[in-house]
């Protein structure tokens, strides 16, 4: 279907929009440096946006992670957060394109809408993108290794199961809106990456079967001896044949094959 789409709709895409991104973000934490009031007016605020504040529909994308003007440590959580996005953003457009990395935002960006339009008496900001990218990302490149506060190497795949364990904690102390703007923040990723997550579980499951009918037949035993009891298991080097006199499939061990007694039903 991606591949329908890429067809039709591909021309469309932005080629580097992961730059766009965060130079947008970049652009919108030195504005607010210079003017508190400058992150209010690109928040998604459905109630304004109804009032003719249309802007705030796309505006809201630039809002720079984690910052707040009022706190000085902010400003660096927000440049790595900045750096973050920008790091793994351009792997993945690198690895997909620019269509499906374009159509993976775009989904991000129209459930982000309609979650905060359901709610309508809060606001949103872009929350959701860097773990929506980092998601895809862990899931992408899991043994891609990075420096967990600069120092600790640690491969993305335990990053992005620590980032999801953090944000459902996050999530479950918030309210219906906060689990509404969280599910619409992961949506994208269940989309893009969930069908192979399946077919991964799948095969897997079809590895173990297989796994376990070839440890089954190679434990099995093959020939045991009707009078001891011997079999190619417990005595590997012990040959085994069987009786023509016998009825029905009855071996022996080479120790019985001459002068056993034959068995007649």
């Amino acid at each position: 279907m991606l591949q329908k789409l890429e067809r039709k709709l591909g021309r469309f895409a932005i080629p580097n929009l992961i730059l766009f991104l965060v130079g947008g973000q970049t652009a919108a934490l030195v504005l607010s440096l210079a003017s508190e009031r400058f992150l209010a007016e690109i928040v998604l605020a459905p109630g304004l946006v109804m009032r003719g504040e249309v802007w705030r529909l796309a505006s809201f994308v630039f809002f720079p992670p984690s910052f707040s003007p009022t706190s000085s440590i902010s400003l660096l959580l927000a440049l790595v957060g900045i750096y973050v996005t920008y790091l793994f953003g351009q792997a993945l457009q690198a690895r997909w394109g620019d269509f499906r990395f374009n159509l993976y935002v775009l989904v991000w960006w129209l459930a982000t809408i309609a979650a905060s339009f359901a709610f309508p008496h809060g606001y949103a900001t872009n929350f959701m993108l860097i773990y929506s990218i980092s998601f895809a990302f862990a899931y992408t490149f899991p043994d891609f290794e990075l420096l967990l506060f600069f120092v600790l190497p640690v491969k993305a795949k335990w990053l992005g199961i620590l980032a999801a364990v953090g944000l459902i904690f996050t999530l479950g102390k918030g309210g219906a809106p906060e689990l509404a703007m969280g599910g619409a923040g992961v949506l994208n990723f269940f989309l893009f990456c969930g069908p192979d997550m399946l077919l991964r579980v799948r095969g897997q499951q079809r590895r173990d079967r297989v796994a376990k009918e070839v440890e089954r037949v190679e434990t099995a035993v093959h020939h045991e001896c009707t009078v001891c009891g011997k079999t190619d298991k417990s005595d590997p080097d012990m040959q085994f044949r069987y009786c023509s006199k016998c009825s029905g499939r009855r071996a022996y061990c080479m120790d019985h094959l001459r002068d056993h007694e034959h068995v007649l039903d």
